[in-house]
């Protein structure tokens, strides 16, 4: 199918031009259908007939010439060699998980989920959950859309597992923070090279740069054994410190699986006799939650892969069942006895060790803050201009204008969405490409006597052949109210990350 663009025939050089930077686009891996080998027409050169009388000049630059469009034919181009997704001129891109997987099979492109979790909590009232939970909607669109573009899956999990169970029942600790994100986690991450997890209130701000620079800059200072990255939440701190779990993310291999498989689900389970930290009501306090499980689990996975004698981890008071140590863990001082540095970039990231597997985010000024910046403690606030990301529950219509206009446009022309689904209780989110999202919203809002026009005109678009070519989904033959759902993203809402059309 190629281009969307039609093709006329011109023969000014600022059409010719345009065609050369048509046929340079069509190159590019995430075009399914494009063909290199092309033909000279497209590029303005027009086949002459040579007499007998031409020069050798001539030949030789028509040789030279017929090099220089070889040449370009089989070397990558600027858009395959940097990985930049296809501009789709009238028609939508294919599906993410497609994009990505054939660019993947050519490219050493790493394969990247991003990972967010819901599950109702008792921290959280029915009435709190739901003034909440509406604040929070348009920081999951904020995730989908950034994914979208970057041809990353965006995962949403919302089943339950060790919060609620019957088993768990003398476990009540679990019933207070995310520690569902741990089986979540267990479950995306053998699907990707890297797994992104993020809580809710995790927005992204900087949707110019793609994860994979992350561990390109790792790569460039010779950082090679990086398995995990997280956030911190004091950017002037010069060593190791413990920090809000808002992300965390995990690359796929020994030690990445056994952080959240064995270690952090070790600590959900309660490692001591009473469990982790005393409690005489029973009631939700911070320590409750998994996040110092986090702590725990980067701690021992350490010292299980790299053994040492630098600190005794979490040790149980035979007299009270419980934790003996502070919530903290020790967790600077283990780290920092086994000569850890924090930094992620720059003059930082060139002082972390070669062989260091957690890299801390740091930032002595405003650029390249890492994960991101933990905008709920105020003293953060003055790294935002540059961050990369934000720890904030604010609702969007309070964030930074030009979050607002982005929020906007993932909405308008990508049709990101992110709502709550008062049946199912459930999150529901995806993209949808914008002539099919006019259609839905449309459908939404139909009446009845409008409801059958509308949904003939969603069938001509399903019918159309680049829709259907493009995308690789198959005729839809029949809609109807009961089964109609426009989730045509990558929004994966169940545990085993099942697609949802």
């Amino acid at each position: 199918m190629g281009s969307y663009v039609s093709q006329q025939k011109g023969s000014s050089n600022n059409h010719n031009d345009v065609k050369v930077a048509l046929r340079l686009l069509q190159s590019n891996p995430y075009h399914t259908n494009h063909n290199r080998k092309g033909d000279s027409r497209a590029l303005g050169i027009q086949p002459r007939r040579l007499n007998s009388g031409i020069s050798w000049l001539f030949v030789f630059s028509f040789l030279t010439l017929l090099t220089l469009r070889v040449n370009m034919i089989q070397l990558p181009s600027l858009y395959e060699r940097w990985q930049v997704p296809a501009i789709y001129i009238g028609s939508p891109s294919p599906p993410k998980h497609q994009q990505q997987h054939a660019a993947d099979s050519t490219t050493n492109r790493p394969r990247i989920g991003i990972l967010a979790s819901y599950i109702e909590s008792n921290m959280w009232s029915p009435r709190e959950r739901d003034i909440k939970l509406q604040a929070l909607i348009d920081q999951i669109t904020n995730r989908q859309c950034y994914a979208h573009l970057w041809n990353y899956d965006f995962i949403l999990n919302q089943t339950r597992e060790l919060s609620g169970s019957n088993s768990n029942s003398s476990k009540w600790w679990l019933e207070y923070g995310a520690w569902d994100r741990i089986p979540h986690l267990q479950a995306a991450l053998p699907k990707y090279d890297w797994v992104l997890y993020g809580d809710l209130d995790y927005i992204i701000k900087d949707y110019s740069r793609p994860l994979d620079s992350f561990i390109k800059e790792f790569e460039m200072y010779g950082v090679n054994n990086v398995q995990v990255l997280i956030p911190v939440d004091d950017n002037e701190a010069d060593v190791p410190r413990s920090f809000s779990s808002f992300a965390i993310m995990i690359k796929n291999g020994p030690f990445g699986k056994r952080l959240p498989l064995e270690n952090w689900r070790t600590f959900a389970a309660g490692l001591c006799p009473n469990g982790n930290f005393e409690s005489k009501t029973k009631s939700y306090e911070w320590y409750h939650c998994d996040q110092p499980g986090l702590w725990y689990a980067l701690m021992q996975t350490h010292k299980d892969f790299y053994p040492n004698d630098a600190h005794r981890i979490a040790q149980c008071n035979e007299d009270t069942g419980y934790i003996q140590d502070d919530y903290w863990l020790g967790f600077r001082e283990y780290f920092t006895k086994v000569g850890y540095k924090v930094g992620n970039y720059g003059e930082h990231l060139s002082r972390v060790p070669k062989d260091q597997a957690i890299i801390w985010s740091k930032s002595s000024n405003q650029s390249m803050s890492g994960l991101g910046v933990n905008r709920n403690w105020s003293f953060e606030d003055k790294y935002r201009e540059h961050a990369f990301a934000f720890h904030w529950n604010k609702p969007s219509s309070q964030w930074d204008p030009d979050m607002q206009l982005t929020l906007a446009v993932c909405k308008e022309i990508h049709g990101c969405f992110a709502r709550m689904n008062n049946e199912t209780l459930k999150i529901e989110s995806g993209c949808m490409p914008t002539d099919i999202a006019n259609t839905t919203n449309r459908l939404h809002k139909a009446s009845e006597a409008e409801l059958e026009k509308t949904l003939n005109d969603l069938r001509g678009i399903m019918d159309r052949e680049d829709i259907v070519q493009e995308t690789n989904t198959s005729k839809i033959s029949m809609l109807d109210k009961s089964v109609f759902s426009p989730l045509w993203s990558k929004s994966q809402i169940q545990g085993e990350g099942e697609e949802m059309v």
